[in-house]
């Protein structure tokens, strides 16, 4: 009868720790910044740099006659458009992270 209970109290203790675990290192906060840090990511990516080796650049003589309902264009076309929409909210959230993790670590 001992040992059941022990069993019983240890299952709780496990279960209780990996549920502390968990939400502490899931939070909102993270993944608020894991999202900022994809963005800032496609963000990056330079098209004469980068993306030209690929054959995915903006002077890529076979753009003009491409199939516009391929992957290639979609994510072409959705990486320049993040690229534009988010420039400054992207700079403001940037800045508002550094300073947040400056003065509460």
């Amino acid at each position: 009868m001992c040992t059941r209970s022990v069993t019983t109290n240890t299952d709780g203790f496990l279960n209780n720790f990996i549920r502390t675990q968990f939400f502490t290192m899931l939070t909102l906060w993270n993944l608020f910044e894991a999202s900022l840090l994809c963005l800032n990511a496609v963000c990056v990516l330079h098209e004469e740099r980068f993306m030209q080796k690929m054959g995915w650049g903006s002077n890529n003589p076979n753009q003009g006659f491409e199939d516009q309902s391929t992957v290639k264009f979609q994510i072409l076309n959705l990486v320049r458009s993040i690229r534009t929409v988010t420039r400054i909210p992207l700079i403001i959230l940037n800045i508002l992270t550094i300073m947040f993790k400056l003065l509460l670590g």
